[in-house]
């Protein structure tokens, strides 16, 4: 059932790619389909994954379409530092392509165009406030379908593909691993707030009443996953919203909510958070039964392995990397450092830095939510880079990059926000 979904989904949204006259219903529906695709991950095509291609088809027909319109690139913000990402990138590829094969060094490329695809998107072709509002409404409906699938594998225990960890199974659902249902249920997060604070008026109190009813559907799909990256993200936002948010009311009022949930649930919240990181909590307990090794999983010992590796490559391999792109790495930063060097890494981690610091500095100015979002956005991006490889993931990058490219066309500032801009 799930191959012809998520092929229907795919050549809709590869034929809207084509043959639509706007980038926006493709890419709406990109977001809107993105969960029925990734249910499909089982099937490949000649040993290549059905969803590699779709993703890899879609940014070339983009290409495509960009290069026949002769669209002027210079009209996008920051566009020269873009283009010296991608040219690396290319780059890049052909050492990926000497160090593996073809089809790795084309993932490599057409994913890592991900982030500047979906910043130039929503940055030129949604300039409308109508266009946000569909935008933040996609990012909402996505999340309907992962979250039927993991409340119907919670409330019947049938299972599609059973993962344990410390001895609680995981609501994955139809899905490969946590991954995927956790950043639809991020972006349906973020997406929900951004349009209650632009889209629905006090007096709507049903409409209200839905999204809380649905964020709360959130929270608790999210707690279903048992993943340390989500626990971390929503203490992060906890701390943004009390402190940058200047709501201090919201870290004690999250853990009464905390501690009243874990009462009527028969201590079981706190017992699976103690199961959940019971090795971390056992090696900061001073337990010698637990390994530094093994904690986060065995990511330190994996990322120490990886380190040792490093000091024994020649400097050419240090400066312009190894062109490994796939790997067990498990964190972002590495993926980029092997695939790339330093040359890849300095870049990337400059693009982080440089829109993490515009986006605090511009809501510090004028207190815009689309600012504040953003940094939601990528705290949590920056939280999945030290375990995953989010720059290598397609269904990120709206909520992420697609977010900070529709921060920067004022088609949601106010006037008087462009008044304090224009003045500093």
């Amino acid at each position: 059932m799930f191959f012809y979904l998520g092929l229907i989904s795919i050549v809709a949204v590869l034929l809207l790619a084509i043959f639509s006259s706007s980038y926006k219903r493709p890419f709406i529906a990109s977001i809107l389909l993105s969960p029925i695709v990734a249910s499909s991950w089982r099937y490949q095509v000649s040993d290549i994954s059905l969803i590699d291609i779709y993703f890899m088809l879609l940014i070339l027909i983009f290409l495509l379409r960009l290069l026949l319109k002769k669209e002027k690139l210079y009209r996008m913000p920051y566009h020269g530092f873009f283009l010296a990402y991608i040219f690396i990138l290319i780059f890049v590829s052909f050492r990926v392509y000497m160090a593996m094969d073809i089809f790795s060094a084309a993932e490599f490329l057409f994913k890592s165009l991900y982030i500047p695809f979906c910043f130039y998107l929503c940055f030129v072709y949604f300039q409308e406030t109508s266009d946000a509002k569909t935008l933040f409404l996609a990012f909402v409906v996505s999340v309907i379908f992962p979250l039927l699938f993991i409340y119907f594998q919670k409330m019947t225990g049938y299972t599609w593909r059973y993962h344990e960890t410390r001895g609680l199974i995981r609501s994955q659902a139809v899905y490969h691993s946590v991954i995927s249902p956790r950043i639809f249920i991020m972006q349906a997060l973020i997406g929900i707030y951004l349009y209650w604070q632009y889209f629905v008026p006090k007096a709507r109190f049903f409409l209200r009443g839905l999204l809380i009813f649905l964020s709360i559907a959130c929270v608790v799909g999210l707690y279903f996953l048992y993943s340390k990256a989500i626990i971390l993200t929503l203490i992060i936002w906890a701390v943004i919203f009390s402190f940058l948010g200047k709501k201090l009311y919201i870290l004690p009022l999250a853990f009464i909510f905390f501690l009243i949930t874990n009462s009527l649930l028969g201590n079981r919240v706190f017992e699976d958070m103690r199961t959940l990181f019971s090795k971390e909590i056992d090696y900061v307990a001073g337990s010698s039964s637990v390994s530094r090794d093994y904690l986060l999983s065995g990511r330190i010992r994996i990322w120490s392995e990886y380190a040792k590796e490093w000091k024994d490559l020649s400097l050419l391999e240090k400066l312009i990397g190894t062109g490994r792109s796939h790997s067990y790495f498990h964190d972002d930063f590495l993926r980029v450092l092997y695939s790339g060097g330093v040359l890849l890494l300095v870049l990337y981690g400059t693009m982080l830095i440089i829109f993490f610091t515009k986006a605090l500095s511009l809501f510090q100015r004028t207190g815009e939510i689309v600012y504040f979002s953003v940094l939601l956005g990528l705290s949590y991006y920056l939280a999945e880079t030290f375990g995953q490889t989010p720059g290598f993931y397609p269904i990120i990058q709206p909520m992420t990059w697609g977010l900070i490219g529709l921060s920067l066309n004022k088609s949601l500032t106010r006037p008087e926000t462009e008044n304090i801009l224009k003045q500093s």
